[in-house]
């Protein structure tokens, strides 16, 4: 094999595998590191007691519109249950991701109006009967992360979702006593930075504890040749291997970065990006499943929530802190929400990570909840984004160089999903 075989493969086997190795990497600094705040065991849920600031960064593209209730589960033992409280009319909802990050199921305010629900979670391989009383949700792998979202509205509302939180209740059935499968969840990976063949090698132990889907077996085939292989020791032959992988690697890496830039960019200026229908649900779609795991870690599928972006200007040129920006909904234009919309704007470092910057407002989104707004005598709702403010009413601040701004609806209307509602461009001001 050529050195410029390798190189293919290890860029392929990277691309396939960054968001295994993305969820290895969540889940070892939530669950498993010394130093994680607020550190939990597996299958048990880690709150978040308020809305995330700019000073956490941990999940890439976090919002500010609701808190997160989230817990690591291992159905290797057998399955868990979940209790959700009575939620009355407030958003909420449970999101089951693989450790492929497809999410493959949803419980929440769009199927399941009001909560007050009873599931059963079951592993791939589990063969009994569920209760008849339970919402019955079978995982493609046995590691998965639940991420639950909370809406809140406002400070005074967080102690009634602290309460809905605590409400919300994981019933393991066993421990995992697989010491094996312990140790491999407790391995250390840093996707974007570990040599390869310590990439490569987690990869493998990842595989092993949770095996690919068996539409992936054109892939698993071709990236075998190199070594990819679920619980297989990862060996590097010698120097121009090693080279070659490395190679693979950061073109892989430079491409996933190059793509999260691109899936940012609308075809004409000032149009918004719309999600890959895709999202969530990425089949064999290994390329898009890479590049959001890079770009929005968790992001839930279109038809529970859409996320819209945009990078640029009406005329095209990329946004920057150092100009001073206008965004007008006309009164029937703004956006088509059954639960809520928010715009965000994010700091982009240099992984191409997305991230909340720090303002003296403490504000990082502005959206149809947002206290104290002034709306123009015809309806309409004008959003000032600059880093300095006089009335800071409808101020979103910016960073002081380059941003993005990201429009989430939950619960979108009909307009959104079939593509006939765009957002009015960003303008900048003189």
């Amino acid at each position: 094999m050529t050195a410029d075989n390798i190189a293919a493969l290890a860029a392929e086997a990277y691309t396939f595998g960054f968001p295994a190795l993305e969820m290895q990497r969540v889940r070892y600094n939530t669950v498993f590191s010394p130093q994680a705040r607020g550190r939990v065991p597996m299958n048990t849920f880690r709150h978040g007691r308020k809305l995330i600031t700019a000073d956490l960064r941990e999940v890439t593209t976090p919002n500010n519109d609701t808190i997160y209730s989230s817990a690591w589960l291992d159905l290797s033992a057998g399955p868990i249950g979940l209790t959700i409280p009575a939620t009355g009319e407030r958003y909420y909802s449970f999101a089951f991701m693989d450790f492929f990050t497809n999410v493959f199921a949803i419980i929440g305010r769009r199927n399941k109006p009001g909560g007050n629900v009873s599931c059963f979670i079951a592993g791939p391989d589990w063969k009994g009967q569920p209760p008849p009383d339970a919402e019955f949700i079978r995982s493609p792998t046995n590691a998965v992360w639940l991420l639950a979202r909370f809406l809140v509205d406002g400070a005074d509302d967080v102690p009634a979702v602290n309460r809905l939180q605590d409400g919300s209740v994981l019933a393991p059935s066993a421990a995992a006593q697989d010491t094996q499968l312990i140790e491999r969840q407790k391995i250390v990976v840093n996707a974007a930075l570990d040599e390869p063949a310590h990439l490569f090698d987690v990869l493998n132990s990842v595989l092993a504890e949770n095996p690919a889907s068996a539409k992936d077996g054109d892939v698993l085939k071709r990236i075998a040749t190199i070594g990819i292989a679920p619980g297989k020791p990862f060996h590097v032959e010698n120097a121009q291997q090693a080279e070659a992988l490395l190679r693979g690697v950061q073109d892989a890496r430079a491409r996933l970065k190059h793509d999260v830039r691109a899936l940012r960019h609308a075809e004409r200026p000032g149009d918004w990006c719309r999600p890959p229908r895709e999202i969530g649900d990425f089949e064999t779609n290994h390329w898009l499943r890479a590049v959001v795991a890079l770009a929005g870690l968790a992001a839930l599928p279109p038809a529970e929530a859409m996320y819209l972006s945009t990078i640029s200007d009406e005329t095209g040129t990329p946004l920057n802190g150092a100009n001073r920006y206008r965004l007008r909904f006309a009164k029937d234009g703004m956006p088509p929400a059954h639960a809520f919309w928010s715009i965000t704007l994010y700091e982009i470092d240099a992984e191409g990570r997305a991230w909340f910057t720090r303002n003296d407002l403490n504000r990082y989104s502005i959206g149809d909840r947002t206290p104290g707004l002034k709306y123009g005598a015809d309806g309409s709702l004008t959003i000032e984004i600059a880093r300095a403010w006089g009335d800071a009413s409808n101020i979103l601040p910016a960073p002081e160089g380059p941003f993005f701004l990201s429009l989430r609806v939950y619960e979108p209307g009909k307009a959104l999903l079939d593509g006939s509602y765009m957002p009015p461009p960003v303008v900048r001001q003189s």
